[in-house]
């Protein structure tokens, strides 16, 4: 969890910040010597510095934050992704 903190960051702190967009359990993927490695940035998107947002219309429905759903995603919405993915590793489960 603390390298997709680490990944998610070095995203986020990018000129302008990146937004992954789609963070989900099967877009992280762990080697046998335990890298992490972030995949498929296809719904990536810079974040408007003014706006502090991005017009958003993608990513997984089950890991998207509320605000996804009507197209003002900012940073937030792959913290709110990424605390989800925690819930998972932690509870075993889904909080939905």
């Amino acid at each position: 969890l603390r390298d997709l903190c680490r990944v998610l960051d070095a995203c986020h702190r990018l000129d302008p910040p990146l937004m992954h967009g789609d963070l989900k359990p099967d877009n992280v993927l762990v080697d046998d010597r335990q890298t992490l490695r972030l995949i498929d940035f296809g719904w990536a998107k810079p974040v408007d510095r003014l706006l502090g947002w991005t017009a958003h219309a993608g990513g997984c429905l089950a890991y998207c934050a509320p605000e996804v759903l009507i197209g003002r995603a900012g940073l937030a919405a792959d913290l709110y992704s990424l605390g989800l993915i925690m819930y998972e590793v932690l509870c075993g489960d889904g909080p939905h």
